[in-house]
Formats: C-alpha cells, structure tokens, sequence
C-alpha cells in the first residue's frame, strides 16, 4: 500500500489571496490609511477645495500596501461641506510617482450623504453590474494620521482607462460626463436652451453642448459627434443603432426606474451618466452616483413637489415616454420594439433583484458587515439608529438645512414589487424560448450554421450574433417555414443563418408577439450575457495569463505572461514556420523556431517582450485590460484567436473543457489539462476519488474507490493548514467547523475540484 501526500499550498493562496486583496472585494471592507505631515490637514483641504483641485501629499497605505508622494482633494457637489467631520476624498496614488494599487490609480471615497442606511450606493452597483459595465463598489475603513476618521463607500473611478476596459477600445475615443455645468448661459445663435444633460438637440454646432456635457477626451470632433447623435436621438432615426448601443441604454433607463433613481437620466435634471465611443463608432452609456438611488432623491420634475412615498413606490414604469425633454426615452418607449425590449430587461431585473428577494438579503449582507464600524464611526452623517432603521422604514434626515424624508429601502421596494407585479405590461405573457440548438453540430471556422430553437407564442424573432466581444452583435432574423433548418414549417421550431469566425460565435435570441406588445430574451440578461459556439482546431490556444504575479516563474525567476497550447490530436506536429500575434494588422509578431507540440501535448509560450531569453519567449506582452491573441499557421492563416477581457491577477482565462471547450476565468493549470472548476478534475477521476455533495453545508464526502491511501492537507488563504484527509477506501469528514467559502482541493501537478461550504 503506497501513501500520497498532497498539498493545496500553491493554488489556494494564488486564487483566495488575489481576490481577498481586491480593492473592490464585495464581501470585505479595504483598509485604508492616511498620514498627511500637518495635523492641521482638515483646514488645509478646505481651503485647497475653496480655491479649485489642488492636492495635499500624503502617504496612503491600501490594504497594508504603502504608497508616499499621494495627491489627496476633498470632493463632492452638495455632500461636500467644510463643517461637517467627514467630506467625500479623492486620492490619486500616482500624482507625483508611477503608482497603482490592484491596478486602480485614483480612488474615490463617498460619505453617505443623503442615504442614512449606508447601503445604498454599493447596492445599487452591485445590481447594475449584474447587467450592464458599471463601477465595481464596496466599502473602505479609513484612518487619518493614526485616528479611525470614518467609513465611506469606495467607488471606481470613472476614467479614460475604465472605459478602454469595459469597452476593449481606445483609451482615447470620445468620452462625454453627462452631468451639467451648474452655471448655464444664455443660449448661444443657432442654439437651443437646454434640460441638462439630456440629450436634447441643441444645434448643429458643437458650441450649443458645452454648459450642458463636460467633454472628457481631448478629441476636438467630440462635440460635434454628440450633435450628431442627439439630432438622431430626437429624429427618433432608423440608424440609431450605429451610432448608439441601443441594448446598453435601454438596460440603464429600466433600471433607473426599477430603482427609482431620479438622481439620474430620468429625473428633474438628466444627469449622473457617462458616454463614450468605442472602436466600432458606437456611443455606450455608462452609469455612476447611485448615492440616491431607491428613493433617495424624490424630485421628478423642477418646480413641482416631491413625490410622496406612495408616488415613489407606483412610479410607472413608462414614464417619460412623450416627454420631448428626455428623448432617449422617448426614443426607446415610442418605438414599439424598443418599448418590448424594455420592459423584457426591466422584468428580468424584476424578477432576479426584487421579486426573488435577493436586493433584500444583499442589503442586509452589507448592513451586516459595516454595522460595528458604521457603530464607531466618530464622523457619521447620521444616527446608528437610522443606519438600523433606513433598510426597513423611512428616516427624516437633516440634508443642506433641509429636512427630506428617506424612504426605507425594502419599505419602498415590498410595495413597489406589488404594484409592478400587478402593472398591465408585467402581467402580459411573453413568447417562450426553449431547445435551443445549431446545425450542422460540427461548428468550423469561415462557415454559417442555423441557430435554432423552440418558440411558443410569437410571431416574430432574430438571432444576435457576432464573432467576439469587441463587435457589434448583428441581427438575422429566425423563421418557422421548413426553409431555414428548422424542420416543418410551423411547427414552432425557428432557424436563423449565422456566420463563424475564426473563434466561433456569440450570440442570443430575442422573440416577440407583437399583438399582445410583449418580448423576451434568451439568454435573458443578453446582450450583456450571451451563448457560445467554440471552434478548435488540431492546435489551440488553451490557456492564458495577461497577469502573473505570482503563479509560476520562467527559468529566469520571472513571473511574466503566458500562454499555453494544446495539441487535439494524437500526432506531434511541427510549429515552425507558425507566429503568434496580439495584433491582426501584423500577424508575423512571433515567429516560432523549430520546436514540435506532442500529440495531446501542451506547449508554454512566455509573453514578456523579451525574445533573447532561453525558451520560448515572444517579443511581444498581453494586457491585462483585454485584447486579442491569434495563432497563425505557416502559410498566415488564422488558425485560432481568443478575445479576452479585463483580466484578473493570477486568475487564468482558458477552454473548458480542456482543448475544445468555451473559454472562463478561473484556477490556473499550467502546463497541465483544464477542468471545470466546479467539477472534480481529470486528476481526481483518475485517481479514483469522488468529492460530493458539492455544494456541501454540514459534511463533505471524499470517497475512493483505489487500494491507496491519499493525504490532502487543506489550507485557508494564508496559508494555514486547517485539516488534514487521510483517505481509504471510504472516509466521511464533518467538515461543519469551516468557515463558509470556497476551498480547492488540488496537487502539485494537477487540480483536483472545488468544494463550496454554504
């Protein structure tokens, strides 16, 4: 009998450390430390804030991380305000030096103004980011020279590199605040008076935007590309969708009203929202200052009362449709398939959000884990007692010498859940999408296949599809006529044509029944969520990392870039004479030398620029922001490509199953075949061992079925080993005395699976 010891030491700390460390980890507060040389700094800050943006220095420690030469600002429009003890900040860690912190330069510290419950901000965000690109939020514990001085909401930062992200485009592209100028001038000749950034025509010349748009790009054309798209906004022009992500305002309007934000496009002064233009000359709205959202601000309309708490909770969800002062609005509420959409995307949000609860578990999640610091906060805005009130009940807050009502959060959405539920555009029955499937099943490169599916209920429907993430989803329209692979006409089953590119294809389905004015999606969250067709040849790419810190070295003791590839087939075959490129425009970036990939075998290609390394080391790095990376063959043909986005540190993003499945972030194996991380790997399998039930709450059970005995320490993210399995034949361990999380089971050469504690 042999016995084999295992150790989870490496994988645990890569994966559990990265995403503990986030400066946005959404179940952890950041730590975040501020020594500025004068006590007097408060004053100094005042006084920097009366005169414009300048910064005091300071030295910034995140998370344990120092950083000195900081630039730090108060900031803030009305939640500003020099005598109270804790003002929103500023810090820009590269204001003097080339510093970064998780890749994040600036950071942006909210006080909680106007929301007694503390909560609703870094709720809001983490809704919208469930279906459309938003700011990461979570909250941050910050001292000052030595003394606790309060808890904020940590917001992202808004800027040229968040977009570049989200958007796979230019950092430099067009990009637009919407938030108006507080001070207005007369309208110039040829320009009409505008409702703040509303989107309104104002006029041909790009002077007419100014007051109203803070122009954040250095492109001069900018104004004149937004004059351009609100002419065709207010034309309500059957172009619109070239010059607009339709999808991506419509999500934005539902959930604005969803959330009764009217601090925000849909409220007395259209405002709160950014836009810019990606590479494929689209406009892309971007959301931002969920401060008061849930009913945090009650005005609707300038110079007419608030609404009333009853109002805040029946608000229609088609308000605005003939309001020519919100003409996106208009836009999408006036045209009948817009309107469908619409309200499809505001019923899924309904539905996954309010009705199933989950916004009223998140808030009390969030309650929960700041309500001892919010308890000690020397410099809160508001009473404990109306932190605790606020999730459940409305609280009179004292707000720029006003006294506001603030509506509790579940108190306005309980209600507010009846009333949609009971509205005549959620009571309608949308279409039914089911069966989906494609043929041919052999899905090649530079082909078309059907898409089909199985459609209750409509009579019309489409498929939206695109090869990767940095195209514009195009839309081919399905049918149920025997003609388009879809079997007998009529018998429900729908066909529609799409192309395959070289990666294969992204796409979703979207059907109506225009007689009863209603739609859905499949997926019901696209365009943001989607499905995916892969294509794999006999040589892939595998698997990448565009950020390494610390999962493996090269020779050298440098951890760079990687990328792995995997030969299908059971031949070796000969890579000279082929090239890999981040590039399309230059596909001969990285030729490789006479070097052969095993049958079934895998091949590390080192990302790092510096070719004159021994190995295999490509002239050429990844970023981590996203791109692309293609595999090119020896006559120049593109024979694999993977389009990736923003990448997290250490994480891997690679095909699951191993060779020919779709791609997915997750625990890295290097060098080693990829297996579904909520699934027991190759390895286990072949060792014999079963891990279940997965996921486990009380017992997890390691059974194995081989003569060895196997011993697996379990580690927690520092590193510390917290249990020991010696396996046998058959072995139970009660494992209820863990605490609640993930822990990954896995051997120095292989991962074996995942275990979830709820």
């Amino acid at each position: 009998m042999k016995k084999i010891c295992f150790t989870l030491f490496l994988v645990l700390i890569l994966f559990q450390n990265s995403w503990a460390q986030s400066l946005y980890n959404p179940e952890g507060i950041t730590l975040i430390e501020i020594t500025f040389e004068d006590a007097n700094w408060d004053q100094q800050l005042d006084d920097l804030f009366a005169v414009g943006n300048d910064r005091l220095f300071a030295t910034v420690e995140i998370n344990g991380e120092s950083f000195d030469s900081v630039g730090i600002r108060y900031r803030g429009g009305a939640t500003y305000d020099a005598a109270q003890g804790k003002n929103p900040l500023n810090i820009k860690l590269d204001f003097i030096k080339n510093h970064d912190y998780d890749g994040y330069q600036t950071l942006k510290l909210n006080n909680g103004a106007k929301d007694p419950s503390f909560v609703r901000e870094v709720l809001g965000f983490d809704i919208a980011n469930q279906y459309m690109p938003s700011p990461k939020a979570n909250f941050a514990k910050v001292f000052i020279n030595g003394s606790f001085h309060g808890m904020y909401a940590n917001i992202e930062n808004v800027d040229k590199d968040l977009m570049a992200r989200n958007f796979l485009s230019d950092r430099d592209n067009t990009f637009i605040n919407c938030s108006p100028d507080n001070n207005i001038d007369p309208p110039g000749p040829g320009c009409t008076e505008g409702l703040g950034s509303s989107l309104q025509y104002l006029g041909a010349d790009g002077a007419c935007y100014p007051d109203y748009y803070d122009r954040l790009s250095d492109l001069s054309t900018a104004w004149d590309e937004l004059a351009a798209l609100t002419n065709e906004i207010g034309q309500s022009s059957n172009t619109i969708e070239t010059s607009l992500n339709i999808d991506r305002a419509i999500w934005m309007c539902a959930l604005n009203n969803l959330l009764v934000n009217l601090d925000s496009y849909l409220g007395a002064e259209p405002s709160n929202y950014y836009l810019f233009k990606d590479d494929n000359e689209r406009f892309n709205t971007f959301v931002w200052d969920f401060n008061e959202t849930f009913g945090g601000d009650q005005e609707l309309d300038e110079g007419q009362p608030d609404l009333t708490l009853s109002q805040l909770q029946n608000f229609d969800p088609l308000t605005r449709t003939n309001d020519d002062f919100r003409p996106l609005l208009k836009l999408i509420l006036q045209n009948p398939v817009y309107k469908r959409m619409y309200i499809a995307h505001f019923r899924t949000m309904l539905q996954e959000v309010v009705n199933s609860g989950w916004y009223a578990t998140r808030a009390q999640e969030l309650v929960n884990l700041i309500s001892t610091d919010y308890g000690t906060d020397p410099n809160k805005l508001y009473t404990v007692a109306n932190f605790n009130d606020n999730l459940n009940s409305t609280v009179t807050i004292d707000y720029n010498g006003n006294m506001v009502d603030i509506p509790g959060i579940a108190e306005l959405m309980n209600n507010r859940l009846t009333y949609l539920l009971g509205h005549s555009e959620f009571m309608k029955t949308p279409p039914t999408i089911s069966n989906i499937g494609h043929f041919p099943l052999n899905v090649v490169p530079n082909t078309t296949i059907t898409i089909t599916a199985e459609i209750s209920g409509a009579d019309y429907a489409y498929v939206g599809f695109r090869d990767n993430l940095t195209q514009v989803f195009q839309k081919e329209q399905m049918y149920d006529d025997g003609n388009h692979n879809d079997g007998a006409a009529g018998d429900g089953v729908y066909g529609g044509m799409v192309s395959i590119g070289i990666e294969g294809v992204e796409y979703y389905i979207y059907a109506e029944d225009s007689g009863v004015d209603v739609g859905v999606f499949s997926p019901e969250r696209a365009e943001e969520d989607f499905y995916n067709l892969t294509t794999f040849g006999d040589v892939v790419i595998n698997e990448l990392m565009a950020s390494n810190n610390a999962t493996i070295a090269d020779q050298d003791g440098e951890f760079d870039d990687w990328v792995e590839l995997y030969n299908n087939t059971s031949t070796a075959i000969n890579l000279d004479g082929y090239y890999l490129s981040d590039d399309p425009t230059d596909l001969m970036k990285y030729q490789f030398p006479n070097v052969t990939i095993d049958g079934n075998g895998f091949l590390i290609v080192w990302l790092d620029g510096d070719p004159m390394q021994q190995g295999l080391h490509a002239d050429f790095k990844l970023s981590a922001t996203g791109e692309e990376l293609l595999l090119i063959n020896s006559n120049l043909q593109v024979v694999d490509k993977v389009v990736f986005g923003n990448q997290t540190t250490d994480i891997s993003y690679a095909r699951q199953p191993n060779g020919t499945g779709q791609f997915s972030t997750g625990v890295p194996t290097f060098n080693d075949f990829n297996s579904d991380p909520s699934s027991v790997s190759n390895l286990a399998q072949s060792l014999g061992l079963k891990i279940y039930p997965n996921p486990a709450n009380e017992y997890l059970i390691l059974e194995l079925e081989s003569n060895d005995i196997i011993q697996v320490d379990l580690r927690n993210a520092l590193g510390q080993k917290v249990r020991t399995f010696d396996l046998d034949k058959k072995r139970m361990e009660d494992v209820s005395d863990l605490e609640k999380g993930m822990y990954y089971l896995t051997t120095k050469d292989g991962y074996l699976g995942k275990v979830v504690l709820l």
